[in-house]
């Protein structure tokens, strides 16, 4: 009897599962999207590092370059720089921890650009008010570098789907540019980026995948 009712209980099991299945493929093939995934960094954010002529400063686990020495001196860093070789400083990821916001330090009075972290790239954002959908706050953002972003990605990994907070369409990335995504999985990696206009201009359209 008990045997029985272990081959009855498969069986139910067993069907429950196709009908789950079918159900989400009920619909044809859904994009899932790639999860990014940062490289450990060894020193704590705020550690200005040298190496050669090369310095940066940890912010977000990544190495945020300072272009020049007086680039460093203006945001306080001077005598406190950690010499490492150069293999370590270059084996340092160059784009931030997810959902992190930056601005670059204000010069003669005007405030620099502000970033935001997301899918393994970074996105310049115009409108700081479209960061609000996002729950990101301003005060929250951390002052770095000017140009200190320039090495970062602005192309997130082939695989990734994005979409602008508030609009349906979805984009995913393949081989650094985008295309219109299809249906995505009821548990798709979907990086929600501010809903700015211009956030995605830095990933082209791939014309040839558009509309298919």
């Amino acid at each position: 009897m008990f045997a029985l009712a272990i081959g009855a209980l498969a069986v139910i099991l067993g069907s429950v599962g196709a009908v789950l299945v079918s159900r989400d493929h009920a619909d044809g093939p859904c994009e899932l999207g790639v999860r990014w995934r940062q490289r450990a960094a060894a020193w704590p954010d705020g550690t200005a590092l040298r190496t050669d002529r090369r310095a940066g400063i940890v912010e977000g686990g990544a190495l945020i370059a300072f272009q020049s020495r007086d680039e460093a001196t203006a945001m306080g860093h001077v005598d406190d720089f950690v010499e490492i070789a150069g293999a370590e400083f270059d084996a340092i990821d160059r784009v931030p921890r997810e959902r992190m916001l930056f601005r670059e330090r204000t010069v003669l009075g005007v405030g620099g650009r502000y970033y935001y972290s997301g899918g393994g790239a970074i996105f310049e954002v115009g409108d700081p008010e479209s960061l609000a959908p996002l729950g990101i706050d301003l005060a929250s953002a951390v002052e770095i570098p000017v140009d200190g972003l320039r090495h970062a990605g602005r192309v997130p990994p082939s695989g990734t789907l994005l979409r602008i907070a508030g609009e349906d369409q979805a984009w995913v990335v393949a081989n650094g540019k985008r295309h219109g995504a299809g249906r995505a999985c009821d548990r798709a990696r979907v990086v929600a980026l501010p809903r700015d206009r211009r956030v995605l201009d830095a990933i082209p359209i791939d014309a040839r995948q558009s509309g298919r």
